[in-house]
């Protein structure tokens, strides 16, 4: 399943290929932009190709696989026919450490903190999130007590099939509602 790639020179530092292109070394064929930068192998995705596969064939963790190289897969893991996937980065040497942070910003005037990362499309009255690390969408709102359709609804950037679940994000799972309570309701004295 291992593609050998060889990269194409842009120029030459220290007698060592530099690509003028995005990527370490130019994908086989069309790659999602959301893909590693320092991508220096690939694969070409044929039917029948599963992500455990690919990624035991390559020696390296499903998790890496397609949460850090291949963001685009998510928890889902579908891989499309004749695109490309990347298998390694930075020719099997370490990555550099970089960390960032970002504030947490109040949601849409509600008063509660939305933790980060999230994606898109979350409803704006969410009171209590949960931070996806594995499963799907059926297992995050079995598990937070709510039902599928609701955490569909509360999360729209999941789309309609849980294809774009991603791992180490915050999803919504209750929100804030105001039930209005009649007089009848309560014991007089």
């Amino acid at each position: 399943m291992k593609i050998p790639t060889c990269p194409v020179a842009g120029a030459v530092v220290l007698g060592l290929p530099v690509l003028v292109t995005g990527y370490l070394v130019d994908p086989p064929t069309t790659a999602d932009s959301t893909t590693v930068s320092d991508c220096s192998a690939w694969i070409v995705a044929s039917s029948g190709d599963t992500c455990a596969a690919v990624a035991s064939a390559n020696f390296i963790t499903l998790s890496d696989f397609q949460d850090v190289y291949n963001p685009s897969l998510g928890l889902a893991c579908k891989m499309k026919t004749g695109q490309s996937y990347c298998v390694e980065r930075n020719w099997g040497a370490a990555p550099p450490v970089t960390t960032t942070s970002t504030a947490p910003t109040p949601t849409g005037g509600n008063g509660v903190t939305t933790p980060l990362p999230t994606q898109s499309g979350m409803v704006g009255n969410c009171n209590k999130f949960v931070l996806v690390t594995g499963g799907g969408c059926w297992d995050v709102a079995n598990n937070a007590g709510i039902s599928l359709p609701d955490f569909y609804a509360w999360n729209k950037g999941v789309g309609d099939n849980c294809e774009h679940l991603w791992a180490n994000t915050y999803y919504c799972v209750r929100i804030n509602s105001l039930i209005p309570c009649a007089s009848s309701h309560f014991p007089s004295n």
